[in-house]
Formats: C-alpha cells, structure tokens, sequence
C-alpha cells in the first residue's frame, strides 16, 4: 500500500480494512452486491456530472469530451479498457481454436496407435500441419499471455 502522509495513512487503511469486510459479506449475495454497486456508482456519476454542469468551462461539449478523452488516455484506462476486451476475445477465439486442433491431434494420434490396418490414417502431412499450427497457436497465446502478465503488473 502506498505511503501517503500520517492522517490521510490512517483513513486509507480504515477504509481499506472496511472495504475487505464489507466485500468479503457481499460476495456471497451477488445480486445485492450487484445493486449496492450500481447505486454507488450511479450516484458517484451524478455527482460528477452536477459538480461538471457547475464549471464554466466545460459548458461546450466539444471541451467536455476532449478534456475526458484526454484524462483517459493519459492516465492508460481507454486503452486498457479496449485493449483488455480485444485480448480477451482474442483468447477466447484462440483457446476454441486451439481445443479443436488438441482435439484433432487426439483423435489422430489414437488412429495412428490403432494401426493402418483399423483406422482410416491420413498421411503423415495433414499430421505435420496440425501439430506446426498448434506450436504457432501457442506461441502466439504464450506471447499474449505474458502482455496480459506484464499489464496487470504495471497496473500495481
């Protein structure tokens, strides 16, 4: 935990501990954990946005969402949000690809156990090619699970 001057330390761990004691409740009650969320969270926003509403300066929308544009891209939180659902659906659609070639590669190999004489074996090559494509698959899967590692550790 960061080290903040003395009183604010204090009211930093206060909540902190609060904050665990209450989450470790609500876990359990998911939909109210849920609604408790939404109205926090809801009120948080409207709070911002009346607090907005009351600077002059942020009476053109054109400066409102610059400046919010801004804020985001400068502190990372756009792009970790984009980046994270693009990594995410990208994991997805490579874990469903990459069962289907595991998949494959079972049933090959089982074939291939069973002997030519009682399974229809293809050649060597189509072989060759699934296990090529799983080596790049993983790889690949190995190269954005460590961008994932390495974002979340630069997020602490």
């Amino acid at each position: 935990m960061p080290r903040y001057p003395q009183p604010f330390n204090d009211i930093v761990h206060f909540f902190d501990r609060l904050e665990d004691r209450v989450r470790h409740k609500l876990v359990h009650y998911r939909i109210l954990y849920a609604v408790i969320a939404t109205v926090g969270l809801v009120l948080f926003w409207r709070g911002i946005w009346l607090f907005i509403d009351d600077l002059p300066f942020f009476s053109n929308p054109l400066i409102s969402i610059l400046f919010g544009l801004a804020i985001l891209l400068i502190t990372g939180v756009y792009v970790t949000m984009i980046g994270t659902e693009i990594i995410r659906a990208t994991l997805e659609r490579e874990g469903r690809t990459l069962r289907e070639i595991s998949r494959a590669v079972t049933r090959e190999a089982a074939a291939k156990e069973e002997g030519p004489a009682t399974a229809n074996v293809p050649e060597q090559e189509p072989i060759a090619l699934l296990l090529q494509e799983v080596k790049e698959l993983k790889s690949r899967l190995d190269a954005l699970l460590a961008a994932l590692a390495k974002e979340h550790e630069t997020k602490k």
